[in-house]
């Protein structure tokens, strides 16, 4: 047994709802194919529900604004 399947085998412990993907090629090609791209950056003008935020001041007045962004949205 390998250091990943021994991993593997205690996070299965922890809960039956929990799944194990080993490979995101399927799960990476639906999530590309839901957005428009200009060249290898997502068009958020083109999404729908897009927020987004400015950031103001130094880095420890971002933690704040970045909390308080994804806790209202």
């Amino acid at each position: 047994m390998t250091l990943d399947d021994e991993i593997k085998e205690k996070i299965l412990q922890l809960s039956d709802s929990l799944l194990i993907i080993d490979s995101w090629n399927s799960i990476a090609d639906e999530l590309s194919d839901s957005f428009e791209w200009i060249g290898s950056k997502i068009n958020w003008s083109k999404t729908s529900k897009h927020e987004s935020l400015n950031l103001k001041g130094n880095y420890f007045d971002w933690i704040d604004q970045i909390n308080n962004f994804i806790h209202a949205n």
